[in-house]
């Protein structure tokens, strides 16, 4: 989200395998939508969160730039993401926590290291950890209208609801899409249980 704003990118999309945490990022840009005046001052929307599984996607085009909180990333993950920015066209450049020992040697990302930034912290955390910056060493001949052709699902959805929405569409759209996902629920006693049977607790988000 930090890049849709500052430095203003013309599209960010991030990927969350957890259902519960896509549905916490989707509350977070609505009401940073509400309440930052740079994304509030924007006649078309440029940032988008959705669910799935980052292994599934094997092309990373059309971004240039790719960000991973790869801290506690398997093995597998990494190979995965390391294939798909390697066959890709377009990124350029790729932000990770890992040293380049383990991105270049351990899991096979084609880049340099162009720097580094001490004492990184995510919001809301006392962790400090280095961010790497790595830039590509190669570029990638794929077919580009193949790959619209056949499109990464995963990342498409947010392409297009980014390309074609207003600024009122997409907040209808964000909207709409909490609204089917999310059951938020702010009052009840912890102890009580929904017809379900399963348990459930104050303001947490239960999926319909």
């Amino acid at each position: 989200m930090h890049v849709a704003v500052e430095p203003g990118v013309q599209m960010s999309v991030g990927i969350e395998l957890m259902p519960v945490r896509w549905q916490l990022s989707l509350i977070n840009l609505r009401e940073t939508l509400a309440n930052c005046k740079t994304l509030k001052d924007r006649l078309k929307p440029n940032i988008a969160f959705t669910q799935g599984d980052v292994t599934a996607v094997k092309c990373l085009d059309p971004f240039t730039h790719i960000y991973m909180y790869d801290i506690a990333f398997t093995p597998q993950v990494m190979r995965a993401v390391s294939e798909a920015f390697n066959s890709s066209s377009t990124p350029r450049y790729l932000i990770s926590y890992h040293k380049p020992r383990t991105i270049i040697l351990k899991h096979g990302f084609l880049v340099n290291l162009v720097t580094y930034v001490p004492n990184t912290s995510m919001m809301g955390s006392r962790q400090k950890r280095t961010a790497w910056v790595y830039k590509r060493t190669h570029r990638s001949e794929r077919n580009h209208a193949a790959d619209d052709a056949k499109g990464e699902k995963v990342l498409q959805e947010s392409i297009k609801v980014l390309k074609r929405s207003t600024r009122s569409t997409y907040e209808v759209w964000l909207n709409r899409t909490l609204k089917k996902t999310l059951y938020v629920n702010e009052g009840v006693n912890p102890r009580e249980k929904r017809c379900t049977g399963k348990p459930f607790y104050r303001g947490c988000l239960v999926p319909w």
